[in-house]
């Protein structure tokens, strides 16, 4: 192989310089999310959102769009409680697929909630995955099973993979798809699996949009391991 430099250059900087981005949720997540949140039933995937939307660390926000099969879950009403209360913040709810609108229609500064719909039709959520970035809007997609969550825009466009504890295909496909070009396997299943032993409902979190060493693989939310 050879790389032959020529006379002529053409010029191709990232303009998003410091003065230009936003950290619109503050330093620990990206500047616009495009999260999955991966585990079996009852393993802590609500309760994890919850507390995102609702600690003083956690999400900025103006709107909240839930679309579930299990609206009626205790977190999800006391959610919808509290939000209430807040002068300026809505929240709308979707319990079937063909009511759930498009990206064009979500209002800005949205955080959009997709819990446990990964036997529906999934365009509309493909196109928030593919285009919500550009109305700031973002989305948490949470499902019992990485594999069977669709590759295309979903999967591919995911910017925040959480992961509680999985099984060893799961963590393959998140590996192959996500870490490969930064370790070997044996190094991030014993990552994962040393940040599961720590405790029931410890989760491993990769923050693609941050540094190899500086924050993209963690311990929970708040605590970067350099691998």
């Amino acid at each position: 192989m050879r790389f032959i430099e020529q006379q002529k250059k053409l010029r191709i900087y990232n303009i998003d310089t410091p003065d230009t981005i936003q950290f619109r949720h503050g330093e620990l997540f990206p500047n616009t999310i495009r999260s999955s949140v991966l585990r079996s039933s009852g393993c802590g995937k609500t309760n994890l959102i919850y507390f995102l939307l609702v600690d003083e660390n956690g999400l900025r926000f103006e709107n909240v769009y839930i679309y579930s099969k299990t609206l009626e879950q205790p977190k999800y009403k006391l959610l919808k409680r509290i939000i209430d209360n807040i002068g300026g913040v809505k929240i709308f709810t979707f319990f079937e697929n063909d009511k759930v609108i498009s990206p064009e229609k979500v209002l800005p500064n949205s955080i959009f909630i997709m819990d446990d719909v990964i036997g529906e039709h999934q365009q509309v959520i493909r196109e928030l995955f593919c285009r919500g970035r550009h109305n700031k809007i973002n989305i948490f997609y949470l499902a019992q099973s990485y594999s069977k969550v669709p590759k295309q825009l979903i999967r591919d466009n995911a910017n925040l993979i959480v992961l509680f504890k999985q099984d060893e295909t799961n963590l393959k496909h998140v590996y192959n798809e996500h870490c490969s070009g930064d370790m070997t396997y044996t190094q991030f299943k014993h990552f994962c699996v040393t940040c599961w032993n720590r405790d029931r409902f410890a989760i491993v979190v990769i923050c693609k949009d941050s540094e190899r060493d500086n924050g993209r693989y963690r311990y929970g939310v708040d605590t970067f391991v350099v691998i």
